[in-house]
């Protein structure tokens, strides 16, 4: 797990991404994360993620044209609410956007529901996350974000290439993969000739 960032000086979304920005300096791989999240998430009307941490990224979700809701889920909210939970609620009341908390494992069957983008960054475990697609994708309609694929000689990675090729072939595809950095992050999209 990272090393938390300060948000306590940021009274808006702008002040937490700029805080993020400049943390990210040194590592353009992060900055590139965010870029391709933002690309794929944008005029997705639901966006959930696995793995909120401090919000950051949940509340560059929230932010994005076209996104109506954000859910999150995390076993622990706490590092949420002491940074930027109130700057996210403020945002949200003053765009009508609505933000879902859910305080639990992201293996819980109470976590699922439909949404139109997941991005997942929680236990970053091979069998964690097999247990999460086999529970979330199936609820998915458009695209899956992983992130740190890169770690323990890409075991996430090998995860997605084998639930896309194996576990649902014909109904996924990678559509990027970034290997280069510490983290690395892959996205799939399901393909539009399928339907459950």
């Amino acid at each position: 797990m990272a090393a938390p960032i300060d948000f306590s000086a940021c009274t808006t979304l702008e002040d937490c991404f700029a805080v993020k920005k400049l943390h990210q300096s040194l590592n353009k791989h992060e900055s590139l994360r965010d870029a391709a999240l933002s690309k794929y998430a944008t005029s997705c009307k639901v966006v959930k993620e696995l793995g909120v941490f401090q919000g950051v990224t949940f509340g560059r979700f929230l932010s994005l044209d076209g996104v109506e809701e954000v859910v999150g889920v995390d076993i622990s909210f706490d590092l949420y609410r002491s940074n930027i939970k109130d700057i996210i609620d403020s945002y949200a009341a003053a765009n009508k956007k609505k933000v879902t908390i859910l305080e639990m494992s992201s293996t819980d069957t109470k976590s699922v529901s439909p949404c139109d983008f997941l991005h997942i960054d929680s236990v970053h475990n091979a069998r964690h996350l097999l247990s999460e697609l086999a529970l979330h994708a199936s609820s998915v309609s458009g695209r899956i974000a992983f992130h740190d694929v890169n770690q323990n000689e890409r075991a996430l990675y090998k995860v997605v290439v084998k639930f896309v090729n194996e576990f649902q072939p014909n109904t996924w595809e990678i559509i990027e993969d970034y290997d280069q950095g510490k983290c690395g992050f892959t996205i799939i999209e399901r393909k539009r000739n399928f339907s459950e």
